[in-house]
Formats: structure tokens, sequence, C-alpha cells
């Protein structure tokens, strides 16, 4: 299979949940193998892990409550970060063990898979994510977190996300570690290092007016924005990270014990 989309969509969230339905908790980690090809993305990863992997005989089924399928299944997320010739390497191991394995190629643009893999798969797209699911969602994180999320916020989020629910949902927490319940969609948009709305219509005036002079003022006008958005955004990520490393200390001596 090769599930193919914009970030954040829900690809490898999708496969995960498959994966875990078909083979079940018990078998779930012999029969699966998951790799980020962003930073495995060389041939030698293809020979060696993935082969390896591939090669191995199918276990007998231990689970007495789960009846999973006669082959393994190995995931490479974010393949489209891969050589070619890590690619046609890939493509000969598909090949070679399709009997008792099955891929599943991740990644945001289909165009950079090689041919002989794309043609050997079958293509699903996942579009971005619809506002009636992202509200949805962000509501209900919002609602377990005790504090109702406010309207412009969600606008805010919404607009800056792009239909990326991840990258909506690290905003939301980024804003509610520095300003807590009382955020807004302007907090959002700070927190996100966008340019104003207002500002890029000023921008394109300037551009049908045929000024030159127009045109520059504007441009300078986005890069003072552009500067004042990033050092928010970077006096955000500093304040917020004591108490980033104070939940991260309190869930390791949680699980210590």
């Amino acid at each position: 299979m090769l599930f193919y989309g914009p970030p954040g969509t829900g690809k490898t969230s999708a496969i995960l949940a498959l994966a875990k339905d078909l083979f079940g908790p018990q078998m779930y980690r012999s029969r699966v193998l998951e790799l980020n090809a962003s930073d495995e993305r060389g041939i030698d990863v293809v020979r060696h892990k993935i082969k390896h992997f591939a090669s191995l005989a199918v276990s007998a089924n231990k689970s007495t409550t789960h009846s999973c399928p006669p082959f393994k299944l190995i995931i490479l997320d974010e393949a489209d970060c891969m050589t070619v010739d890590a690619q046609s390497a890939l493509r000969r191991t598909m090949e070679t063990y399709t009997k008792v394995t099955r891929f599943c190629i991740l990644c945001n643009y289909v165009s950079r898979i090689i041919g002989p893999i794309a043609s050997r798969c079958a293509k699903f797209r996942f579009q971005p994510m619809s506002k009636d699911v992202m509200t949805s969602r962000l509501s209900f994180i919002s609602d377990k977190e005790g504090f109702t999320l406010p309207p412009d916020a969600a606008a805010a989020l919404l607009r800056v996300s792009g239909g990326d629910l991840r990258r909506a949902i690290t905003l939301l927490q980024n804003t509610y570690m520095l300003h807590g319940a009382e955020m807004s969609g302007k907090h959002i948009t700070d927190s996100a290092a966008v340019i104003p709305d207002s500002v890029m219509l000023e921008l394109v005036a300037a551009c049908r007016s045929n000024s030159f002079d127009k045109m520059q003022v504007c441009l300078c006008l986005c890069r003072g924005v552009c500067c004042k958005r990033r050092d928010v955004a970077r006096g955000a990520r500093r304040r917020a990270m004591p108490k980033l490393l104070r939940q991260g200390r309190f869930l390791r001596e949680s699980q210590n014990r």
C-alpha cells in the first residue's frame, strides 16, 4: 500500500491502527517493523535491516485471543526522503519476499517515489482535514484539558494550520502553556509566526499599483513583522521550556514508581 498526502492528515495513525488491529498486542512487536525513512534512508538500511526482517519466516500465531494474518508488515514513513538507489533496492526486496512480508509506504509527495514501486502499490490519498473534523478534535482536547477553546482561537488554528491537525494541536499546546485559557486568535498567530492577512493585502495592493516605492515599503514591513513574530515565537519557546522539563521529569518519576 502507498499512503500519500499532506503532513498531519493521519497517514501514520491509520496504518498503525490497522497494524494493531490485524496483529493484536501480543504479535505486534514480532510482526511489524516501523522505520522513519527520513532518518534511515540509505541503501544500507534496505540491504540489512529491511531485508533481514523481510526474509524471516513467519512465526506461529502465539496469541490465543487474536487471529492474525500469516505475514509480516514493514511500515516506511516519509519514504519520499529515500534515495533513488535505496528505493531501487527496496523494490527488489518487495518482489522477493512478497509471500511473507507486506509493505506500507508513507510519503508526502508521491512524485518522489520511483515508478516501479508506485506501480506495485495500491494508492490511497489522504486529503487535508476538514474544518469540522479539526474543530471537533480541538474542542475534544480542550474539554479533556479542562478549558474552553475561544472561537477566535479556534478560527486562527484552522487558518494557520491549513488542514494539518498535528500542527494545530502543537500550536494549541504551545499557546495554552504560555497564555492559559485566556488565549486568543492573536496569540495563536504570534506563536505560529505567520504574517497577518492585513499585511499581505497591503503587499498585494502595492504590487497592483506598479509603484516600486510602495512595494519596497511593504516588503520592509513584511520583513519587520516576520522578524518580530520570529522573536516572539523564540521567546515563547524559551519561556515554555522550564514547564516542559518539569512535565518530563514528572513523567519519568511516575514511570519509575
